[in-house]
């Protein structure tokens, strides 16, 4: 059962929040700013798929699907994921509601993950996520629980994810991003990204985590409503991981 629990928990919480998006707010990720925070959930209809193959592994690959549709009394989102192989696969699928009331931003996940080992059988489990968001003259400052209902997979405990942050727009074509993220059992992490808007179709980003230590560098291409990205994430030992993101939006 370890083994289990260190694909579950380790590589999620140490490897897959390094690709998250630092763009929550811009137009190129409409759908993106679902994975850091149900707080996120846009009011405008997006559809985004992305690759995401860490340290060149395809045993670690992950594909997943968000869409974000609009309605008059909030907006809703669905999400879908696949992680692993046949000697280990964890899906989820998770269903969302945002709503926007003045300045402040509520959202909540409910998820289902599904497990399953060559070695150890099956496990399913129900989770959910919560987050709030503020949005300032000059940016947001957020903050969200991600499995606050510390579920059980099997005879092991997920814990919880506490995560906060602030992002910044000092000038049109620069933003700043700063997470702080803190899992139980494991380091603080902490992110920072600088996001440079070359134009209205063309983005760079690069930043670095502490937890583990890498740099984040990237681009993003907007060719109407289509959107482009390509992130490479570095680690001190195990390499490169590559980021692929294919997106719609209004």
């Amino acid at each position: 059962m370890k083994w289990l629990l260190y694909f579950i928990v380790i590589i999620p919480a140490s490897a897959y929040p390094l690709f998250e998006p630092a763009d929550c707010e811009g137009n190129i990720w409409a759908t993106q700013g679902v994975y850091i925070s149900p707080a996120f959930i846009h009011n405008r209809f997006g559809i985004s798929a992305d690759y995401i193959l860490p340290f060149g592994m395809t045993q670690l690959a992950l594909e997943r699907i968000a869409v974000v549709i609009p309605s008059g009394i909030g907006s809703f989102a669905f999400r879908a994921s696949n992680f692993g192989n046949l000697i280990y696969r964890e899906n989820e699928i998770s269903i969302g509601y945002g709503k926007y009331y003045k300045s402040v931003r509520f959202g909540t996940f409910i998820k289902t993950l599904y497990v399953s080992t060559k070695e150890y059988g099956t496990a399913f489990a129900i989770s959910g996520d919560i987050g709030v968001t503020a949005v300032l003259n000059v940016g947001s400052v957020w903050l969200s629980f991600r499995d606050f209902t510390s579920p059980n997979i099997g005879e092991e405990t997920v814990g919880g994810n506490l995560m906060g942050g602030i992002y910044i727009s000092p000038e049109d074509r620069f933003d700043i991003d700063v997470r702080i993220m803190k899992q139980q059992g494991f380091a603080t992490s902490t992110k920072v990204f600088g996001l440079f808007h070359l134009s209205e179709f063309f983005t760079v980003r690069a930043g670095m985590n502490t937890s583990p230590r890498s740099f984040i560098v990237g681009t993003a291409f907007a060719i109407g409503n289509i959107d482009l990205a390509y992130v490479v994430v570095t680690h001190q030992e195990l390499g490169l991981s590559h980021v692929i993101t294919v997106g719609f939006g209004s």
